[in-house]
Formats: C-alpha cells, structure tokens, sequence
C-alpha cells in the first residue's frame, strides 16, 4: 500500500469505496426498475436492460484498467466494474423470481453453486496467469471475456415468458 501512496488507513479506504458503491448500486438498480415497471415497461425487456448494465460496464472497466495510469483511475474503474455489476440484483435475480417464481431459490441455488466453483477455478487460473506474466492485465482481458459472453449469451436466451409457474 506505501508503493501507492497510501497510509494503511488510506488503503482500507480505498478499497472499501468499490464496495460501498457496489451496495448502492445493487439498492438503486432495484429501485429504478420498479419506477420503470410502474411506467409500463415490459419486464423482461427492464432485466434485459438490467444485465446489459450488468456486463457491458464490467467488461468496459476490465479492459481499460490495464491502462489505467493512476491508483485514483484504477480505483475508479474498479468501482465502475463492481457498480455496473450490482445492476444484476435487478436483471437475473428479479428474472428468475417473474419466470420461475415456484423455484428461483433453486435455481439461485444452483447458479450461486456453479459461481462459488467458479470463482475456485478463477483463483488458479489467475495465479497462473499473474505467475508466467507478472501482470494482471491478462487475468482483466479473459475476465472482460467471460461478461462480454455472458451478456451474449443472456441476450439471446432470455424470454418474456413463464418458465415455471
């Protein structure tokens, strides 16, 4: 932390913002799809909308942090990536409970599974990748890979229609 100027107290800071905009996201998105539904969107086109939020910032963030210049940029991207992100509490989580209202914890319960391995795999590949490269920029590239296809595949598997009542 001394390397980018920061004290330890700076430091913790630093890495708190990301996180409390990420809170306000999740809480704001949620809001704003409501008030969207309440002036006649149609639902599955607010999720639509929701997660391409929920990619596309993420992937944009990802791919520029590799140029960032400053620890103030990177911050700022880190906190767009994660911001962007939360939008997803109103895309899919809300998705799951307009389609398959009798079984979205299991369905959140399986995808939240299949993310926690994931995530384990995630953590040796950029080890791996950080290790024969000495850099991160690889590890945002194939991370930005993984949302841009996300979104692609939610774009074109996503249906305005029950799935299970």
């Amino acid at each position: 932390f001394k390397e980018l100027g920061f004290s330890l107290g700076g430091s913790g800071f630093a890495s708190a913002l990301p996180w409390f905009l990420t809170a306000a996201m999740a809480f704001s998105s949620g809001q704003i799809a409501d008030k969207m539904l309440q002036r006649g969107w149609e639902r599955w086109k607010v999720r639509r909308l929701m997660m391409n939020i929920a990619t596309i910032g993420p992937c944009a963030a990802l791919l520029a942090l590799p140029a960032a210049t400053s620890t103030t940029a990177a911050i700022g991207l880190l906190m767009l990536m994660l911001g962007t992100q939360a939008v997803s509490i109103a895309g899919y989580h809300s998705y799951l409970q307009d389609v398959a209202p009798s079984r979205a914890g299991s369905f959140l319960g399986i995808t939240n599974t299949l993310g926690v391995a994931a995530g384990i795999t995630a953590n040796l590949l950029t080890g791996h990748i950080v290790e024969s490269t000495g850099s991160f920029a690889g590890v945002f590239m194939v991370t930005a890979g993984m949302y841009a296809s996300s979104g692609l595949v939610w774009n074109s598997c996503l249906r305005g229609r029950m799935l299970f009542p």
